[in-house]
């Protein structure tokens, strides 16, 4: 993953299903909002670099997993469309 934020901005949250029955979009929506809470605390903003998802099956502790990597920036990130997510 190629990006230009300086590595002392780049963080990485990760968040994982209590069950094999967690919607894989649940834990990475989780995840994300962990990043974003981060983010304000700092008194900035996030911008999502890249993330890893488990692969399924979720079963015998393959429980859904989701590791969002972010980078923390001053400025407001454009946002998102309904064509992007």
């Amino acid at each position: 993953m190629s990006h230009n934020y300086p590595d002392k901005d780049v963080y990485r949250v990760y968040q994982r299903g209590g069950s094999g029955f967690v919607p894989i979009n649940a834990v990475r929506n989780a995840a994300e909002e962990r990043a974003e809470a981060f983010a304000r605390r700092q008194g900035r903003h996030m911008v999502v670099l890249g993330d890893k998802i488990a692969s399924p099956p979720y079963i015998l502790g393959n429980f859904p997993r989701a590791e969002v990597i972010f980078a923390l920036t001053d400025k407001v990130p454009p946002s998102r469309t309904a064509e992007e997510e």
